[in-house]
């Protein structure tokens, strides 16, 4: 459905009527893996009762859900939603959820990323309590699967690039407080830290 300005996206239940009305999709996943959710959301004004979250299944046996993001956003425009985990044990599929009663959910560009997950081992006798352990990430930009990894943004935020350093070739990543200022289309996105700070962006 949908259309406009915004093109194509989903909608459930897109005349308000009374009831629940519920859209969903799996995706095989495995247990104990990392994941991030995000996407796009909205909602008309009658209520606020119009939420988005996670079920986690083995086969077709329900294990657990995470909390809800409850939408606050009213059509026309959009909010960005993420979070992320750790899926449970004997986990096998996930179940992407929007459940709404008597009003619309719109929903629109969304992802559920597998992240890597990086496990570090030390010596016990090396490492004091409350010391700082540097942690260095590696990306191979020629591998033809490459696994999508989260950076959390901290000194990128003001465009800072304090202790980075990288071999990419310039022009080849940057600053922006938006993926899609440096290619439209890219998926949109702001920064988790203040909102309006910048990200950095590789090609």
């Amino acid at each position: 459905g949908g259309g406009g300005r915004y093109g194509n996206f989903i909608q459930v239940n897109v005349s308000d009527l009374a009831g629940t009305y519920t859209a969903y999709q799996d995706v095989n996943f495995g247990a104990g893996q990392g994941y991030r959710f995000e996407g796009n959301v909205a909602k008309h004004g009658v209520n606020n009762n119009v939420k988005v979250y996670l079920e986690f299944y083995n086969g077709s046996t329900y294990l657990s859900k995470t909390a809800d993001f409850n939408v606050t956003m009213n059509f026309d425009g959009w909010e960005n939603f993420g979070f992320q985990g750790i899926t449970p044990a004997n986990t096998t599929k996930i179940r992407i959820v929007a459940w709404c009663n008597g009003n619309a959910i719109k929903m629109d560009k969304v992802s559920l990323i597998g992240c890597t997950n990086i496990t570090s081992t030390a010596n016990a006798n090396n490492v004091c309590v409350g010391g700082t352990i540097n942690l260095t990430s590696a990306i191979n930009l020629n591998n033809a699967n490459p696994v999508r990894q989260l950076v959390s943004n901290g000194g990128f935020v003001s465009g800072s690039v304090t202790g980075f350093s990288t071999d990419v070739p310039s022009g080849s990543f940057g600053f922006t407080t938006n993926p899609q200022n440096a290619n439209g289309s890219w998926v949109w996105g702001t920064d988790n830290t203040t909102g309006t700070g910048n990200l950095m962006w590789f090609s």
